[in-house]
């Protein structure tokens, strides 16, 4: 019977293992100091690290520029101090590359055997290419907005000028009848 559930123990660190290396999404895992203690491979990348092993004990001020940082430790203390998640936050984040990355991360507080908040857990999608198009369309929409305005203010012109010469045709027959 130990060996049946050192086997589906085994079987459930390998399946764990595999949805933190394969998911493109960052994964990871914090204590109540907000110290990595675990971080996905697509996480430690974006951090530029190797190995997700090189984050643990580290903090988001190793990583981040300090406003940043600042920005990710407040949110994480809300979420340890109240036990509520925070989900669906819209943050940008310089990563390893230099770039400004968009993130729509999710941070969850983690409870012991006795339900006391340990740490937390975080997920962050990058959201870039979402974010660029979105404000790209709205670009799009300003432009549009913009060539309305100059179509409708066009028309009213046209329907002055016409306006004008209907009543210049009129006064034109009423000069050439009073001849």
């Amino acid at each position: 019977e130990l060996a049946l559930l050192v086997e589906e123990l085994a079987r459930e660190h390998n399946l764990l293992r595999s949805l933190m290396d394969n998911i493109p999404d960052f994964i990871f895992f914090k204590d109540r100091q907000s110290r990595f203690i675990r971080t996905n491979r697509a996480h430690s990348r974006a951090l530029g690290l190797s190995d997700p092993t090189q984050t643990v004990g580290k903090t988001d001020f190793d990583f981040f520029p300090a406003e940043d940082a600042k920005n990710f430790f407040h949110d994480e203390e809300q979420v340890m101090q109240s036990g509520q998640p925070l989900i669906g936050r819209v943050e940008g984040a310089r990563l390893a590359d230099g770039q400004l990355r968009w993130l729509s991360t999710i941070k969850m507080p983690l409870r012991g055997a006795h339900g006391h908040i340990t740490g937390l857990v975080g997920i962050s999608r990058d959201i870039t290419e979402r974010m660029r198009a979105e404000e790209k369309l709205k670009r799009y929409a300003a432009q549009l907005e913009a060539a309305r305005d100059v179509q409708e203010k066009n028309t009213r012109e046209l329907t002055k000028a016409l306006d004008d010469l209907g009543i210049a045709k009129v006064r034109a027959e009423a000069a050439s009848q009073a001849k």
